[in-house]
């Protein structure tokens, strides 16, 4: 079930660390509490894992409705849009962290590294009983790490990061070996870097491509081979995930979503809505309230 709000809030990382490190571990039922807000549809412009120990915790994800039992890692891409309840017996962890905070080779992007993080996207992970075990220890670890603030805490926090990303990785099917970054995936970075940021003002590939000094071709020859989809493909699907989220998340008239989306006029908003989902706005709105 979708809440509509005014407006489409956003957390940032400096919502939650007060310590200014670049990343968070916490009790989950705490930082609930704490943090108004957080229950409620919102965009983190963060990475998050959500690990349920005890319970049941809801979470949505864009439109998608998750139940999380003990035992489950949910591993949330910046971006998304996230809301959270807990049941009354519900416990576990929330670890927040910028991009900047793992280190990674030149030029690689953290959903490249760990698949389980794609940007505006979300994936699951049931955990075994040793597995389950070893995440409390390091959870554990990781609070008392960020509570004392000590010499060479950062050093270690990223650390045991680290070793949990590297342990989901490895139970995740799309898990692959390290390799060398080659130059198309250079470009591949700084086309989808600049449709996240553009995507509502810069709508054809041939504006990306000159911007980027390639050819449309050849934008989409990268696009093909690495995502196996087309570079126009990966803009639209951008655009229709924000006018899902508008149309969900807020109480904006369509039109307002058009004009924000960039379009030039509400019929060929509705128009590319309606192709990209099937059903025009306002249909999907009501399926999804």
């Amino acid at each position: 079930m979708c809440i509509k709000a005014a407006v489409l809030p956003a957390f940032t990382l400096d919502d939650f660390d007060t310590k200014n490190i670049g990343m968070t571990v916490s009790p989950l039922g705490r930082t609930v509490k704490q943090l108004s807000g957080i229950e409620a549809a919102h965009r983190q412009l963060y990475y998050s894992i959500i690990l349920c120990s005890k319970g049941t915790i809801s979470i949505s994800v864009d439109q998608l409705q998750i139940e999380l039992q003990a035992g489950n890692a949910l591993c949330i891409g910046s971006g998304s849009v996230s809301s959270m309840s807990l049941s009354a017996q519900a416990s576990g962890w929330l670890i927040q962290f910028s991009p900047d905070f793992i280190l990674l080779p030149f030029f690689e992007k953290l959903d490249r590294a760990y698949s389980c993080f794609a940007q505006n996207s979300y994936c699951l992970h049931t955990l075994s009983k040793q597995e389950m075990v070893n995440w409390q220890f390091y959870c554990h670890q990781m609070q008392r790490e960020y509570l004392d603030n000590g010499s060479m805490a950062v050093s270690v926090l990223r650390s045991y990061l680290n070793i949990l990303l590297e342990m989901i990785n490895r139970n995740t099917d799309q898990a692959r070996s390290i390799r060398k970054v080659t130059e198309k995936d250079r470009k591949l970075n700084v086309f989808e870097q600049l449709v996240e940021e553009k995507f509502s003002s810069q709508k054809l590939p041939s504006q990306y491509a000159a911007e980027m000094f390639v050819s449309v071709n050849y934008l989409n020859r990268i696009c093909q081979e690495t995502k196996g989809q087309s570079s126009g493909e990966i803009i639209r699907k951008r655009i229709s995930l924000e006018a899902e989220r508008l149309l969900c998340h807020t109480g904006k008239t369509v039109s307002e979503i058009a004009h924000e989306l960039g379009f030039e006029s509400l019929s060929y908003f509705v128009t590319f809505f309606k192709k990209q989902k099937g059903l025009s706005p306002e249909q999907y709105r009501k399926q999804n309230t």
